[in-house]
C-alpha cells in the first residue's frame, strides 16, 4: 500500500511535472512566436533606420547642394551689384562728360556768334573803307583832271 501510495504520489507529481512541462512548452512556443515577431519588428526597424539613413544622407546632400547654390547666387549677386555700381559710375561719368560737352558747345556757340559779329563789323568796316576809297579815287581823278586842265591852260597861256 505504501508502494501504491508512493506510486500514486509519484504519478501525481509526474502528471504535475508533465502539466508544468506542457505549460513550459506552450510558454516557450509563445515566447518563440513573440521572439519571431520581435525579430520581424527589429528587421522592419532596421530597414526603416536604413531608409532614414539614406533619406538623411540625401537630405544632407541636397542641403549641401543648396548651400553651394546659395553661395553661387551670393557671388552672382555681388557681381551684379558690382556691375550696377560700375554702370552707375559710367553713367555719372557720361553725364559729366555730356555736361562738359554741352558747356563747350555753348562756349563754342558764343564764340561763333562773337566771330559772326566781328565778321559783320569787319565787312561793314570794309564796305565803308571801300566807299571812302572810291570817294578818294574820285577826288584824285577830279584833282588830276583839274591839274591837267591847269597844265593845259598854263601851256596855252
Amino acid at each position: 500500500a505504501d508502494t501504491t501510495a508512493a506510486r500514486q504520489t509519484v504519478g501525481n507529481e509526474l502528471a504535475e511535472v508533465r502539466t508544468e512541462l506542457d505549460d513550459a512548452y506552450g510558454l516557450t512556443e509563445t515566447l518563440m512566436r513573440e521572439l519571431g515577431a520581435f525579430r520581424g519588428e527589429l528587421e522592419d526597424s532596421s530597414a526603416a533606420r536604413q531608409a532614414l539613413r539614406t533619406t538623411n544622407s540625401e537630405l544632407y546632400q541636397q542641403l549641401h547642394e543648396s548651400q553651394e547654390e546659395k553661395a553661387s547666387f551670393g557671388v552672382r549677386v555681388e557681381q551684379l551689384e558690382a556691375e550696377v555700381a560700375e554702370s552707375q559710375k559710367n553713367r555719372e561719368n557720361l553725364v559729366q562728360e555730356a555736361s562738359a560737352i554741352r558747356s563747350e558747345l555753348e562756349d563754342s556757340s558764343r564764340a561763333h556768334a562773337a566771330a559772326e559779329t566781328q565778321i559783320t563789323e569787319a565787312q561793314d568796316a570794309l564796305a565803308q573803307t571801300e566807299a571812302e576809297t572810291a570817294d578818294i579815287e574820285r577826288e584824285i581823278a577830279t584833282l588830276e583832271a583839274e591839274i591837267e586842265e591847269a597844265e593845259a591852260g598854263g601851256t596855252a597861256a
